[in-house]
């Protein structure tokens, strides 16, 4: 969870309880299963798309953490 993610859950928590908060991975997956659909008219695999953009995210994660370390 982003810090960015934490603060607004605790504001939602004290002061809008009716806000649901997403982080920015669960709206690209979403973004690419509504693509997916409208583009071939078939109902998308939803939770392999979502694993998929989780595992991605991982994986680029690691790699830029690496990244930094060599510098």
């Amino acid at each position: 969870m982003t810090p960015l993610v934490a603060q607004m859950r605790a504001v939602r928590d004290n002061m809008c309880p009716s806000w649901v908060v997403v982080d920015g991975l669960e709206v690209v997956a979403e973004m690419a299963i509504e693509a997916f659909e409208l583009m071939t008219g078939r109902v998308a695999p939803k939770r392999l798309m979502k694993e998929v953009c989780r595992k991605t995210w991982e994986e680029q994660r690691v790699q830029q953490q690496q990244q930094v370390l060599r510098r």
